[in-house]
């Protein structure tokens, strides 16, 4: 989480887009811009912050993509990764990776990190979904109140000893590990 002395800070911003003239067949979209603050601070800590204006109401969905390695460039692998994900459902998805229906829980599936486990210990467990998707690549369902700031995992690395806490205000998290 945030704290007080923030040490060095990097700032993308994309400008506002053109909107379109508006024709009898075609909507107009919004105009929007978007700026990404990402913040180093004298703890350690990585902050990323998203901010999306718009020149009317239309759906913006900001994300990053980062993939981490806690046992350093050259490691292979996160398997043996301890992961703890603060989530008690997950949404299944089909064979090509689409969320379909209602969450599922957890509990007494390989998808269970509501305690600590390793990454590696269950992702090859004769299960639909972790056959589907060759691995993690689902959507969790956070234990946190909609809108407020709260943890939603904590993963470590036992080569390493570097641990990661991953905390935001959005409902899910994404974990995604492929095997191929």
């Amino acid at each position: 989480m945030p704290s007080s002395g923030m040490a060095k800070s990097w700032i993308l911003t994309r400008l506002p887009s053109p909107i379109p003239p508006p024709t009898a067949k075609k909507v107009t979209q919004a105009s929007s811009a978007v700026r990404v603050v990402y913040t180093l601070t004298d703890e350690g800590e990585l902050c990323i912050e998203y901010e999306a204006t718009t020149t009317r109401p239309t759906v913006v969905n900001l994300t990053n993509h980062a993939y981490f390695n806690l046992s350093g460039e050259g490691d292979p692998s996160v398997h043996d990764h301890t992961l703890v994900i603060d989530a008690q459902e997950y949404l299944p998805t089909d064979e090509t990776a689409i969320p379909y229906g209602a969450p599922a829980p957890v509990e007494g599936t390989p998808m269970d990190f509501t305690t600590p486990h390793t990454i590696g210990e269950r992702v090859d467990a004769d299960f639909d979904q972790l056959r589907w998707a060759r691995g993690y690549d689902h959507t969790y369902i956070l234990d946190k109140a909609l809108g407020k700031l709260g943890r939603a995992t904590r993963c470590s690395s036992p080569k390493t000893g570097i641990v990661m806490e991953v905390y935001t205000d959005q409902p899910g998290a994404q974990l995604t590990q492929a095997t191929g």
